[in-house]
């Protein structure tokens, strides 16, 4: 890529809000995954769940089925 065309990329997104400034380049991101398919998370920090780890115990009441009183009149 040129210089100048560097600068002129640059220039633009000063331009920006800093809203716009974070799409872009958020969009950057997504375009460098996109031709690359590096991952731009850092792989080694993420939590990966372990087996069991969702694995509880959920108890439904036997009147869980039954009409709610508040929508007796619509019924």
């Amino acid at each position: 890529m040129s210089a100048i065309l560097k600068e002129r990329i640059l220039k633009e997104i000063q331009l920006l809000s800093e809203s716009a400034q974070i799409e872009v380049y958020n969009y950057l991101l997504l375009i460098k995954h996109k031709y690359t398919k590096k991952t731009w998370l850092n792989t080694d920090s993420v939590i990966r769940p372990t087996f069991g780890c969702g694995s509880i115990k959920i108890k439904m009441l036997e009147d869980f089925d039954a009409p709610l009183e508040d929508f007796k009149e619509y019924m």
